[in-house]
């Protein structure tokens, strides 16, 4: 396994969580972030929030839950011997998701985030599936009881012993975790690319390497306070750094959607962006899109999207007649066309790479539509059949 090397370099001996000598919270690791967020003015404060129903219906996760439910599954990760190994984790996005990934930087183990199977789309998702799960070479899965006891338990390649379902873990077994921290060279992650362009390769995330993207991104496109609603799975970068790490880093709730609701009804996260006031929220192209294209004006009677200061837009190529379209659309209900913020981001750089930074318009151009898809960019007039408008997600040119 090529990273197994790096991963046995990097895991270190860990220290009890304790404030520093001057008083002030060691903040050197998500974890740090985390515990501090349960024991100060945010402990009671909604972490999470999954919606499962119309806006308003929903379950809530405050920050000292998730540390609560972080250090149960972490204690069952330890207790079988997951202390710097990968755990797979193969969860629906929710609560459970959250409480799990952290769960794994907690138990100082290495969070695995992968796609759960899906049965519609075996065909596609299982060889994907299938690559992780040898190329990783876990020791522990986290799921719950329906996936692990499903048929295709056997998928997974573990034994009883070595499948947690987090669903049933006691709350009170957090009293038996061990009380020691990650440092910030220990790998926290192994996030794998989508395999698009070939086999899902992993990339090694360590803590530090996690706060410092998290603190560029926050520089260029979030805010003091900033909310997020959110769709996009966390087993995907985008969704997984902008919906679960950033609110972590920031102390701020994340309010989360379903992909499928989302897909099924599309207004359904602009209704949440209204009612929880969702001030940073991103999608990709196609997510714009399907808003444009299936929400009708005679469905949108009372929505305000004022709150929206924030709009990302990334994780596959962005179209400027998309975005365009999507302003031209929700302008009457309080959409600002300078909240779009264009961003490029891959799994080898974390998650962001270049972005437009807050309140700065972003720039189109265009360019050759044939020769764009050889994999290069030529400059084409805007009069040429071949053109395609693009836009300039890279704030170091400008």
């Amino acid at each position: 396994m090529d990273y197994e090397t790096e991963i046995e370099s990097m895991t270190q001996l860990s220290d009890v969580w304790a404030p520093s000598g001057n008083g002030s919270l060691d903040v050197s690791t998500l974890v740090h972030y985390c515990r501090s967020h349960a024991r100060g003015e945010t402990a009671g404060a909604p972490a999470f929030t999954h919606v499962v129903g119309d806006p308003g219906e929903h379950d809530r996760l405050s920050f000292a839950e998730l540390d609560g439910r972080a250090r149960a599954i972490a204690a069952e990760i330890q207790q079988r011997g997951g202390v710097g190994k990968p755990v797979l984790i193969v969860l629906d996005p929710g609560a459970d998701y959250a409480a799990s990934l952290f769960g794994c930087l907690y138990a100082r183990a290495i969070a695995v985030p992968i796609y759960p199977p899906q049965m519609l789309r075996m065909q596609h998702t299982l060889p994907r599936l299938r690559a992780i799960i040898e190329n990783a070479n876990a020791c522990i899965l986290l799921s719950d009881r329906d996936t692990i006891g499903k048929s295709l338990s056997s998928l997974w390649q573990m034994t009883d012993a070595a499948s947690i379902a987090v669903d049933e873990i006691d709350a009170a077994g957090a009293d038996r975790w061990d009380g020691r921290m990650p440092k910030p060279d220990d790998v926290a992650l192994l996030q794998y690319t989508s395999g698009s362009t070939g086999t899902p390769r992993g990339v090694v995330l360590t803590h530090r390497t996690l706060l410092s993207n998290l603190a560029a991104v926050i520089e260029h496109i979030h805010f003091d306070g900033a909310r997020s609603v959110q769709w996009v799975p966390p087993y995907h970068d985008m969704g997984l750094i902008g919906g679960i790490l950033i609110p972590i880093y920031r102390g701020v709730e994340t309010v989360i959607i379903s992909p499928t609701d989302f897909v099924r009804n599309p207004l359904l996260w602009l209704r949440c962006i209204d009612y929880y006031k969702g001030s940073s929220n991103g999608a990709p192209n196609f997510g714009y899109e399907l808003c444009v294209r299936r929400i009708d004006h005679a469905d949108c009677e009372g929505l305000d999207l004022s709150s929206w200061k924030v709009a990302i837009a990334g994780a596959e190529p962005i179209r400027a007649t998309t975005l365009r379209r999507f302003e031209e659309k929700f302008a009457r209900y309080g959409f600002e066309s300078a909240s779009f913020c264009p961003a490029f981001g891959m799994a080898e750089t974390t998650v962001m790479a270049t972005g437009s930074r807050l309140g700065e318009p972003y720039k189109t151009f265009h360019v050759d539509a044939q020769t764009l898809q050889l994999g290069e960019i030529q400059l084409a007039s805007p009069r040429s059949r071949r053109a395609e408008p693009s836009v300039d997600d890279d704030h170091s040119r400008r």
